[in-house]
Parts: structure tokens; C-alpha cells; sequence
């Protein structure tokens, strides 16, 4: 369990790394043209940029989640993949607000013109384990 949560967190990890380091803020690549874009900006709250500059509200939020969720991983009392990837983008997001203050998202989608909010692979892991997670919990 804690290694598939490791090697998560290091995918999050290095793939932001990667995008501070190749992109400036604002900067885009294209992948599939009209539909996936690695886009580099920063996000200072939580999705879509919500209680934004309330770092330490989030700090807290993030810390309590990962405790409550850590627990119920540990003691399987849940779908154990569904906490993996819960654990995993709590931290991960929690990383970079603890070291950098800001989240760096990156994923640019756009499908049947929608442009989703752009993401990085830490909010991907939280929406995947979410859904599994309640999936569970409903059956």
C-alpha cells in the first residue's frame, strides 16, 4: 500500500517539477491539438482556485484528510485503491502548499468544447479515488 502511494506521489511530484522547471507561468504545449495541452500555472487555493489565499486553512483541511484517510487505509475499513489515490493527491497537493505555497497545475483539457479547469495528477488521483471510493460505499 504505502509503496503504490510513494511512487504516486512521486509521478505528482517529478511531473510538476518538470513543468516549473521546462515552462514558464502561462506557457502551453500542445500534445493533441484542440484537446490536451500541458499548460503551466499556479494555483494559491483549492479547485478552481476556491478560499484562495488561505493557504493554512488548506494546510489544515489537507492535514486532517490525509490523517482520517491514512487511518481508514490502514485499518481497510474502505476500498483500499480508492484511499491509495486519496491519499496520494491529498499529500501530493499538500506538498506544494506546505514548500512552494501554491499548487502547480499543468493538464489542459478540452473535450466536446468544455474546457475543464487544468489540473495536475494529485487533483486527478482525488477525483479517481472520490469516485471509487464512493462507488464502495454505495454497493
Amino acid at each position: 500500500m504505502i509503496f503504490l502511494v510513494i511512487i504516486l506521489l512521486l509521478i505528482d511530484q517529478v511531473t510538476k517539477l518538470i513543468v516549473a522547471l521546462k515552462l514558464q507561468i502561462n506557457q502551453s504545449i500542445t500534445i493533441i491539438p484542440r484537446h490536451l495541452k500541458i499548460t503551466s500555472i499556479r494555483n494559491k487555493g483549492a479547485a478552481n482556485g476556491i478560499l484562495e489565499g488561505e493557504r493554512s486553512l488548506l494546510i489544515i483541511i489537507s492535514l486532517i484528510a490525509t490523517f482520517i484517510f491514512s487511518y481508514l487505509l490502514i485499518t481497510e475499513k474502505s476500498s483500499t485503491i480508492a484511499l491509495i489515490f486519496i491519499v496520494s493527491g491529498t499529500v501530493g497537493n499538500l506538498i506544494d502548499r506546505i514548500f512552494r505555497g501554491e499548487v502547480i497545475d499543468f493538464i489542459a483539457i478540452k473535450c466536446f468544447n468544455y474546457e475543464f479547469p487544468i489540473f495536475n495528477f494529485a487533483d486527478f488521483y482525488l477525483l479517481l479515488g472520490m469516485i471509487i471510493f464512493l462507488f464502495y460505499e454505495i454497493i
